[in-house]
């Protein structure tokens, strides 16, 4: 990689520190050079507007806290579809604004200089009608410059309809052949019952071996105890129901 190359990615101290440093060893062992942003009270649409319009790198690409490529040679791809002067990213869908419009959403996403300005500079700020980054891909497809995406291939916990081309969810895996993955997306990492399928996939890539029964077990772990407190509260409002039967029988009695 050379220095008119950057790689941003941004997380708040909500973000579990183990998600910060498994995300970073991923990129350390490929071979990419990551820059982490520790940032607090700005939006993701904000901080990569000012990303973008500070930096003097000819090509940026932005990745979520909770994402990385699986394979190095998914990244150069990816950095020589940018070169050729497309937008590249990994196909998002925002289905509470528009679950028909695929876009190259910002969890992975790099464009050069030159595109960005050939697609009018627009902001990355979400919106009423679009979510973080997606105009982006409304102007690129305006003004006809070409978007290169990675499809989502296999997800572990399916729990969004990917337009009419499947789902997505927690833990997804892109890459546009069957069998091939070359980029991770964990979803809602802000939440601490991710945070292990995540750090499994993160070794599982630095040893070059991805085991999905292991990803399995840990979602169907998960599963169970968010099930847990839903059984435990049913049954406790059972016994208070008894309770409250046996108390009215002791005072008709009495």
């Amino acid at each position: 990689m050379n220095g008119t190359i950057t790689v941003h990615s941004m997380y708040n101290n909500i973000v579990d520190q183990r998600v910060v440093v498994a995300q970073q060893r991923v990129f350390d062992a490929l071979g990419i050079k990551l820059k982490q942003h520790l940032i607090e009270g700005v939006s993701h649409g904000e901080w990569m507007d000012a990303i973008i319009h500070r930096n003097e790198s000819e090509i940026t690409i932005f990745c979520d806290i909770d994402a990385f490529p699986v394979r190095g040679s998914a990244f150069l791809s990816a950095l020589e579809s940018i070169k050729s002067g497309n937008i590249f990213g990994l196909g998002q869908v925002a289905n509470h604004l528009n679950p028909n419009h695929i876009y190259a959403g910002p969890m992975f996403l790099g464009f050069s200089r030159a595109t960005y300005v050939r697609c009018g500079s627009p902001s990355m700020k979400q919106t009423e009608l679009y979510d973080a980054a997606q105009f982006l891909t409304i102007e690129a497809e305006r003004l006809g410059v070409s978007i290169s995406l990675a499809l989502p291939n296999l997800t572990i916990i399916p729990k969004w309809p990917f337009s009419n081309r499947g789902v997505f969810g927690i833990a997804t895996f892109y890459g546009n052949q069957i069998g091939e993955f070359d980029f991770f997306h964990l979803f809602e990492s802000r939440f601490a019952r991710n945070v292990e399928i995540f750090e499994k996939i993160s070794e599982d890539v630095l040893c070059g071996n991805l085991d999905f029964s292991a990803y399995l077990q840990s979602a169907n772990r998960q599963e169970s105890q968010s099930k847990s407190p839903i059984i435990f509260r049913r049954i406790t409002n059972f016994l208070r129901r008894l309770a409250s039967i046996w108390s009215n029988l002791r005072r008709r009695q009495g």
